[in-house]
């Protein structure tokens, strides 16, 4: 009897003790399904193995602004020194000036459009509203451009004078107006323009512009200093014809007035 009750012990031992570990197992195995849901999420750590790559090339593309639509080289070559005024200016009266921004590469547009807009420096203005009107390193824009030109005659540039005269005078870019060209020809010449002053006797002896502006143009053409045996030689040819349109006594006025220099 007491030999049964032992084995009915044991029995309900080891039946607790298999009952314990299934409890365990089974926990284990809700603890494991319910991370399951946890798969992919961020964990604190970036593994670049599988992210995509943008290409090199694809992206300079994307984030690449362009610094000028107009025709700038911007090769491999030294910086360009910015004109000073004298050396403007020289150009402009040699005519070379829209040759030289080319020869340059057209590396300064910038700095000549922030000295036109901004600073309002005439020569600048000049130049500017020049290579508007002809689309030299810019979009070309012929009326704004004018309007530069005539802001820089405004401010007493010379060569913008004598531009504009030639420009009415031959009806570039504007309509054809000769007594405008006279007029711009003579600011121009008033201030030193030797070309305003060559076209301007020519269109006096042509017949345009008032007789009153024979005799001062005879003295500026007298008083005209020049080491161009060929532009001495205009002089000449252009008084010797205006003498002919000339009365005595203009002539007689005007060479009273050339003794005085």
């Amino acid at each position: 009897m007491i030999i049964g009750l032992r084995y009915l012990l044991l029995w309900l031992i080891l039946m607790l003790s298999l009952s314990g570990i299934f409890n365990i197992a089974n926990i284990q195995a809700q603890e494991i399904t319910a991370t399951d849901g946890l798969e992919g999420q961020f964990d604190g750590v970036i593994d670049d193995q599988y992210m995509a790559v943008q290409p090199a090339e694809e992206s300079v593309a994307n984030n690449a602004q362009p610094s000028y639509d107009g025709k700038i080289d911007n090769g491999d070559i030294s910086a360009i020194q910015l004109y000073s005024q004298d050396e403007l200016i020289r150009m402009i009266n040699q005519n070379t000036h829209l040759q030289r921004v080319q020869a340059d590469r057209c590396q300064l547009v910038r700095d000549i459009q922030a000295r036109a807009e901004i600073l309002t420096i005439p020569s600048y203005q000049f130049l500017w509203g020049d290579m508007l009107a002809w689309g030299v390193c810019v979009n070309r824009d012929a009326e704004l451009g004018i309007d530069y030109m005539r802001l820089a005659a405004a401010q007493g540039l010379p060569a913008a004078f004598e531009h504009l005269g030639r420009y009415h005078a031959n009806g570039i870019l504007v309509t054809q107006d000769t007594p405008l060209a006279v007029r711009y020809f003579k600011e121009a010449a008033a201030l030193g323009s030797k070309p305003a002053l060559i076209q301007l006797a020519d269109l006096l002896i042509a017949g345009h512009g008032s007789p009153y502006d024979y005799e001062n143009v005879y003295v500026w053409l007298y008083q005209t200093v020049s080491a161009d045996k060929t532009y001495r030689n205009k002089v000449s040819t252009r008084m010797d014809a205006l003498e002919q349109k000339m009365s005595p006594s203009v002539i007689k006025s005007a060479r009273t007035v050339m003794r005085q220099y």
